[in-house]
């Protein structure tokens, strides 16, 4: 018998994500992602508020257990009727034992059974053999997603930038953001935030948030009023917000769609970063045609 073949005998147990207590499910996000492309590690929470910025529906989600210790999960997010795997992954020594895929299979029959309209995920360009497997299950490439970096050292200041109300930030992402963001862009995963978002505002005419955490800055979103646009506010809200983090910088992971993101970033100075995702979906039923 294979090593293969011996993990994949290992008997797990299933069991829905709301029967377990958050220490758990960290326990076992931090299992499945040991190793990783990327370190990823979340205390239980973190991982709770990830999980609600990222709509997860702890009924569709499984953690799973080898006897009493956690061993892997999958988190499924969901919005009217799409689906994203916001989270999959097992344990080091039970990598390449074909739990993943039957994993994304199950999810796969249970979004179809809700009767959803399509499955989305992401997945770091470089990992080729997740990638190889979302192919293997129907999944496409539907676009290219990429993160910024802001340049370090001295700035311009713009005096126009303000901090705003966070209620109000949201409500202005609410209205200025396009239609078909990519999931973690969305308005609707920022309706929680932790105390340490901050939210920027040019003259109410573009807005960005801002997490502040002590690992480093990070932009979490922006946007500017459609009837704004044209006049180089993305460009300057990100030159200004540059300018008030001028040590280390400020940077954004790869949530960004590459094509629209990058004339816009690059012409604010910011340099695109090492990790890429694809975005990738699986469609249960054809789109509606008009």
């Amino acid at each position: 018998m294979t090593d293969g073949a011996k993990r994949s005998a290992i008997p797990l147990a299933a069991v829905p994500l709301s029967a377990v207590d958050a220490g758990t499910a960290a326990a076992a996000f931090n299992a499945a992602y040991e190793n990783y492309v990327v370190p990823v590690s979340f205390t239980a929470e973190a991982l709770q508020q990830r999980m609600r910025a990222d709509s997860v529906d702890p009924a569709s989600s499984t953690v799973y257990l080898d006897g009493d210790r956690p061993a892997g999960l999958l988190l499924v997010a969901r919005r009217g009727r799409i689906s994203r795997i916001a989270a999959i992954g097992f344990s080091p020594a039970l990598r390449g034992s074909g739990l993943g895929r039957r994993a994304l299979e199950a999810a796969m029959s249970q979004a179809g059974e809700r009767r959803d309209d399509r499955i989305l995920l992401e997945v770091i360009t470089s990992n080729a053999p997740a990638v190889a497997l979302y192919r293997k299950l129907g999944f496409v490439v539907r676009r290219d997603l990429a993160g910024y970096r802001s340049p370090e050292g001295d700035s311009p200041q713009d005096v126009s930038l303000a901090e705003v109300d966070l209620d109000d930030a949201r409500s202005m992402l609410s209205a200025f953001s396009d239609d078909d963001l990519p999931w973690q862009l969305q308005p609707a995963s920022f309706t929680a935030a932790t105390p340490t978002v901050k939210a920027l505002s040019l003259a109410g005419e573009a807005v960005a948030l801002v997490d502040e955490a002590a690992a480093g800055p990070r932009l979490l979103s922006l946007a500017v009023d459609p009837a704004a646009r044209g006049r180089g506010l993305a460009r300057r809200l990100l030159r200004a917000i540059a300018g008030r983090y001028p040590v280390g910088g400020i940077s954004i992971v790869a949530v960004v769609p590459e094509r629209t993101g990058t004339p816009v970033f690059a012409s604010a100075g910011w340099t695109r970063t090492e990790i890429g995702q694809h975005e990738m979906e699986h469609r249960l039923r054809p789109p509606a045609t008009g």
